[in-house]
């Protein structure tokens, strides 16, 4: 988010920065505290994440805006009892659930849309 002055010289605020990234990503730990973080370089991030068998767990971008969208899908068709953990950042949510995660397996993918500065609302697809 960016506050900014408009030509008439009102403050308003901006959200959300322009374009898609795709970013290719190794998933790390099992919980929270030990996964790997999404990187945050536009508005909407699709992210492609490869799990591990002991290596499973990511966090939602640091840094989103309100409105920005991530993507996560998952690449091991070979490993099909290890789902893909998508956590929040500390502090944030997924759902109004606090610390708690979403799994993505090899058939479907999470949509995530950062609603407020604390909250994900889930969109998960087959």
């Amino acid at each position: 988010m960016a506050t900014i002055l408009d030509p008439g010289g009102t403050v308003t605020v901006v959200y959300n920065k322009s374009g898609t990234v795709i970013v290719d990503l190794a998933a790390a730990g099992t919980d929270q505290s030990t996964a790997a973080s999404i990187p945050y370089y536009a508005g909407h991030t699709v992210a492609v994440v490869t799990p591990q068998e002991n290596e499973f767990s990511v966090l939602l971008p640091a840094g989103a805006d309100v409105g920005d969208v991530v993507e996560i899908y998952s690449t091991r068709i070979d490993l099909p009892g290890v789902p893909v953990r998508v956590f929040p950042q500390t502090g944030e949510n997924i759902n109004r659930q606090p610390n708690e995660f979403i799994e993505v397996t090899r058939i479907n993918g999470l949509r995530c849309i950062k609603v407020s500065v604390v909250q994900w609302q889930s969109i998960k697809g087959a």
